[in-house]
C-alpha cells in the first residue's frame, strides 16, 4: 500500500499551533515572574519612600531649629517668635508674648524667612510648633529665663528632662504627625480629624495642653534650654 503523503499545509498548521501554544505558556510564566518581582519590589519601594520622607522631616526640623537660633540672636530682647495661625500665612501672631493658650500653632515661616515647604514635614503636613511662652517675653538675659510649662514625655510616659537640673526646660518642639497627618493643622486653622482609632499618644499631642508625648507615628523634635542656649552662644 502506498503511504499517503503528508501535505505541507498540514505540517505548517501543526507547527503554528505548537508555536502559538508555546508562546502562551511563555507569556503565562513571564506574567507570574513579573507578579512575583512586583510583590518583592513594592515593599522595598515603600520602605525607601518612607525613609526619604523621614529624612526630609528631620532636615526641615533642623532648618527650623537653625532659623530660630538666628532669629533669637537678631532680636533686641532675645525673644523667640510665637507660633503662627495657618490662616495668617506663616506670620507670627501679633502678640507681646504667646501666653499659655497661644503657645501652639504652626511654624512662623514668613517671620523666620523660610519657605513654606520647610514648615511642613516630609508628608507635606504642617509641623505643630509649640514654644515655652516665657521665652517669647522681652528679657535682658536669655540665660536666666525660667520655664517648664511645656512637658515632653517619652514613649514609656516618663519626662524627657530631669526636673532637678536648674534652668533646663523644653524651649520649643516640632511635631510631625506622620504619614496620615491626623492632628496636623490645616490651612483653615483647624486640625485634621483623627480618622482612625487614634492612640492616647496621638490624642495627647493635639489636645491643646502643653503636654506632649513621643511614640506612634508622631515624630516629636524637642530642644532643651541648655542645648538651645549653648548653640546660640557658639554661633
Amino acid at each position: 500500500m502506498r503511504s499517503q503523503p503528508v501535505s505541507c499545509t498540514s505540517k505548517s498548521r501543526s507547527m503554528d499551533h505548537a508555536e502559538a501554544g508555546f508562546s502562551l505558556v511563555e507569556l503565562s510564566v513571564a506574567l507570574v515572574i513579573a507578579g512575583l518581582l512586583m510583590g518583592l519590589a513594592l515593599p522595598m519601594l515603600q520602605a525607601h519612600t518612607q525613609r526619604a520622607m523621614i529624612k526630609v522631616t528631620r532636615d526641615h526640623q533642623h532648618l527650623i531649629h537653625g532659623a530660630l537660633k538666628i532669629y533669637q540672636q537678631t532680636q533686641r530682647n532675645h525673644t523667640l517668635p510665637c507660633p503662627a495661625d495657618p490662616k495668617a500665612l506663616g506670620k507670627k501672631r501679633g502678640l507681646a508674648n504667646c501666653a499659655m493658650r497661644n503657645h501652639e500653632g504652626i511654624v512662623p515661616h514668613r517671620t523666620l524667612g523660610l519657605p513654606e515647604r520647610v514648615a511642613q514635614d516630609g508628608y507635606q503636613h504642617y509641623f505643630t510648633y509649640a514654644v515655652e511662652h516665657n521665652v517669647t517675653r522681652p528679657m535682658d538675659d536669655f540665660a536666666t529665663i525660667k520655664g517648664g510649662h511645656i512637658q515632653v514625655f517619652n514613649s514609656e510616659g516618663h519626662p524627657v528632662l530631669d526636673s532637678k537640673v536648674e534652668g533646663n526646660f523644653v524651649t520649643f518642639l516640632l511635631i510631625s504627625h506622620g504619614p496620615s497627618g491626623e492632628g496636623a493643622f490645616a490651612p483653615s486653622g483647624e486640625r485634621l480629624p483623627l480618622l482612625t482609632e487614634a492612640s492616647l499618644v496621638k490624642r495627647r499631642n493635639i489636645d491643646g495642653q502643653p503636654e506632649y508625648q513621643e511614640g506612634g507615628e508622631d515624630q516629636v523634635y524637642w530642644v532643651s534650654q541648655l542645648v538651645f542656649r549653648s548653640s546660640v552662644d557658639h554661633q
